[in-house]
């Protein structure tokens, strides 16, 4: 499966680098995919495709589609929103405990609030017909430097760059 495969070269190459300007980097470190959320009991629910933590240890939780895919943005924007309250409400603390054992890390915990992002192919993008509703709390990204999801899987880059994609729900970032 495609996604699957542009998954897992994300998570090998371990940084997401977002640039809002020359000037103005994010870099997210990815500690987990596929993430999986038990947030209503004993079920699993779903998934967190990838999840990383920028320079303030705020956590990132990442929604990932691919170019082909026929999904609605709408519902990749209320995906992530969801998994953005179940990572709040119920995995958070597991993640933390996880992160600070299987990386020797006992200081570890995150901080602040959750950031989302959407990331897709800029194909994705291009055949959405209808945004979602005006939304700062989610930033929509694509691959920078890749014109295509062959071609970025080909890449063997320390980090992978990305670029904002400017929607008409997208309003600026700091």
């Amino acid at each position: 499966m495609k996604e699957a495969q542009i998954r897992n070269h994300l998570y090998g190459a371990g940084i997401l680098v977002i640039q809002h300007s020359a000037e103005l980097e994010t870099k997210i470190r990815l500690v987990g995919y596929e993430v999986p959320i038990w947030w209503r009991g004993k079920q699993r629910d779903e998934c967190i495709d990838l999840l990383g933590y920028d320079e303030y240890y705020h956590p990132w939780i990442i929604e990932l589609k691919q170019a082909g895919s026929t999904e609605r943005l709408q519902k990749a924007v209320e995906q992530v929103t969801r998994y953005a309250i179940a990572f709040e409400e119920g995995i958070k603390e597991g993640i933390e405990i996880e992160i600070k054992k299987r990386y020797l890390w006992p200081q570890f915990s995150f901080e602040g609030s959750v950031e989302k992002m959407i990331l897709a192919d800029r194909k994705y993008y291009k055949k959405q017909k209808i945004t979602p509703d005006k939304r700062d709390d989610i930033i929509f990204c694509s691959f920078s430097r890749c014109k295509d999801e062959d071609s970025l899987l080909k890449s063997r880059t320390p980090d992978i760059k990305l670029k904002i994609e400017k929607l008409k729900s997208n309003l600026p970032r700091p």
